[in-house]
């Protein structure tokens, strides 16, 4: 069970539970413990009479305790982990799980094989063809009709020139966006509503902003000549414009089966959302993947992936011109993490960079793993700065830099990147085979 403290810490559901986890990792408190390939657990002497029984999935991170806690996981769950990371060897090795832990871990395995799709059992689905294809083409009307209004829109803003853009509320583009929902294409609206965000105290906000209604003029022309683009862009295009992939239907593809290293996790909140944005990478294919989870604001994202940590898992993508986007159909549990290859300099990401967006062009980030790099200070800006010399600006706060600066003391590492048109954002370093991730 490869997790490090710091690894374990990113599980506990605030700062508290940390603190009262950590204070729980001594032998003293259990009665017993022990650990298995597939789950650990123990008793825990708490101050009633009798301890609480604590177990961990280890296949699938996940906790169970017969403490009052409301949170997840509680300080028993972490207080179990943390021991482990601290006193592997206090812990029995058994040969078989326990039957009730045997009972909990066959229980969730079975959950889990309900919810993957059975194509072979499933029976059809009746459909209203006729009435599919009539709400079908009654959206195609609003689509085009809503597209035609928001060029209209495009062209206007740029005649009558932007500089007043920096001075104007967020409901100056309210009414567009509304349209854009009316005409049920939802991904244009947020991305209409999102303008208001970018820096536009700084200098230099003019190429952003000018970037970003050019990628929504170009997505709306784009929709009116469909018909004439390879089929994976034009599945791209009605996604960005705002039709959905379900879920069910990328899962009934067979997957790549890897080690898969967890890079990064990002939460963003917007309009009573959480997002969730898992980056991994094969070892073995290569190949990179994005995981999007939603979540109600509020509720506490049951993740059970951890950066740092490797996993044994079959991944599907959804269908693109350039794949990235992708679900965990499978996983069989954790094992070591190695530092992955990377490409050795810019010059080979710019390149990958141009072949992508020759494929897809409305890319808005990319993630690339680079090696014998090291953040610069210069002129109050900063830079990650390859073997050649070459430069590309760094977006990551300050304090980041800083932190990056200190920990790498200022010589070559090894970085995961994501790429955008305005710079890189550094994501996790790995410093003499250290992992550190960024948040």
């Amino acid at each position: 069970m490869p997790l490090t403290e710091d690894q374990i810490t990113q599980l506990a559901p605030d700062a508290a539970s940390v603190k009262a986890g950590q204070q729980l990792a001594t032998t003293s408190k259990w009665v017993s413990k022990a650990i298995h390939e597939k789950a650990m657990w123990g008793n825990c002497q708490g101050s009633g009479k009798n301890p609480y029984r604590t177990m961990v999935d280890l296949q699938k991170i996940a906790f169970k305790c017969s403490c009052p806690s409301r949170k997840f996981p509680c300080k028993h769950g972490l207080g179990l982990l943390y021991l482990y990371a601290r006193a592997s060897s206090d812990f029995t090795t058994a040969a078989a799980l326990e039957p009730d832990v045997e009972e909990w871990v066959s229980k969730r395995a079975a959950k889990a094989d309900a919810k993957e799709p059975k194509e072979e059992t499933a029976a059809p689905k009746k459909t209203d063809a006729k009435g599919q294809e009539k709400r079908a083409e009654e959206r195609e009307k609003k689509v085009s009709a809503g597209l035609e209004e928001l060029r209209v829109w495009l062209r206007d803003l740029v005649r009558n020139g932007i500089h007043q853009i920096p001075s104007v509320s967020p409901s100056f583009y309210r009414t567009i966006a509304a349209r854009m929902v009316d005409a049920q294409v939802p991904a244009m609206a947020n991305a209409l509503n999102r303008l208001h965000q970018l820096p536009y105290h700084q200098d230099g906000w003019q190429k952003p902003f000018l970037r970003r209604i050019s990628s929504l003029y170009l997505l709306s022309e784009a929709y009116q000549y469909l018909p004439h683009v390879p089929v994976p862009l034009q599945t791209d295009i009605k996604t960005l414009i705002g039709w959905n992939t379900p879920k069910e239907q990328v899962l009934q593809q067979e997957g790549i089966l890897d080690a898969w290293l967890v890079l990064s996790r990002e939460l963003e909140e917007e309009d009573r959302l959480t997002t969730e944005h898992i980056w991994l990478v094969g070892q073995q294919h290569q190949r990179f993947a994005l995981l999007l989870n939603f979540y109600p604001m509020g509720q506490v994202p049951q993740f059970a992936l951890v950066v740092g940590t490797t996993i044994t898992a079959e991944l599907v993508y959804y269908p693109s011109a350039y794949p990235l986007r992708a679900l965990v159909k499978g996983q069989q549990g954790l094992q070591p993490s190695t530092l992955p290859s990377a490409e050795p300099d810019f010059n080979s990401v710019l390149n990958q960079v141009a072949h992508a967006l020759a494929l897809q062009p409305f890319l808005e980030q990319l993630p690339f793993l680079v090696s014998e790099v090291k953040v610069v200070h210069q002129k109050e800006k900063w830079y990650l700065v390859d073997q050649h010399q070459h430069r590309l600006p760094l977006l990551n706060p300050e304090v980041e830099g800083w932190r990056v600066l200190a920990t790498s003391a200022a010589a070559p590492f090894t970085a995961f990147i994501i790429y955008t048109p305005d710079g890189v954002t550094l994501r996790a370093y790995w410093v003499q085979q250290q992992f550190y991730p960024l948040p």
